[in-house]
């Protein structure tokens, strides 16, 4: 498929953006993965079970701010650019 029409949709969300977005799912045990919009990823990492993919460009800049303010990822790792 080459019409990437459908990954505007996640781009950029007036009220909640996030830069970079290509697709979010959200799955728990014994449901069906989900999409979500922009507007659905806060609720859906707060969720205590199950887990979010937040399929993300990291060529747009501006995606690893949004990313390291919306997920608690952990530490650097050892392959990390901006470790020292």
């Amino acid at each position: 498929m080459n019409d990437a029409s459908h990954l505007a949709l996640l781009a950029v969300d007036d009220q909640h953006p996030a830069p970079g977005l290509v697709w979010a799912y959200r799955g728990a045990p014994g449901e069906q993965a989900v999409a979500l919009a922009p507007r659905d990823i806060d609720a859906a990492l707060a969720m205590p079970k199950g887990w979010v993919w937040l399929h993300v460009d990291l060529v747009d800049q501006r995606a690893h701010s949004w990313v390291s303010h919306a997920c608690a990822l952990p530490g650097l790792g050892p392959c990390d650019p901006r470790k020292p």
